[in-house]
């Protein structure tokens, strides 16, 4: 036979265990509200265009032209920052002396 103990409502809301429970839930919510605006502003830095440097030989200044995208050697090399193109197989890309 199984005996029941009558819980009375005070002893209910002065339980430590069932406010642990309620700020528990509290306490998840809060993480993963956290955890969502994180990886939401990770996903948005990723997603900025960040400029690429390609990785270029040695070399004397004003010898390279250097694209969006790519190098190639200037011909002829002239002083750096100057305008300068590379050839590609979608025509001319227009670049500068670096």
């Amino acid at each position: 036979m199984t005996h029941f103990t009558e819980v009375s409502p005070t002893f209910l809301k002065s339980d430590d265990a069932l406010n642990k429970c309620d700020s528990l839930g509290a306490d998840v919510k809060a993480r993963v509200a956290r955890t969502v605006v994180v990886l939401a502003l990770a996903a948005a830095a990723a997603l900025l265009p960040w400029p690429a440097f390609a990785q270029l030989p040695p070399h004397a200044p004003g010898t390279i032209c250097v694209t969006q995208f790519f190098w190639c050697w200037a011909q002829p090399p002239g002083p750096p920052g100057y305008a300068c193109g590379c050839p590609s197989q979608y025509g001319f890309v227009p670049g500068y002396l670096g």
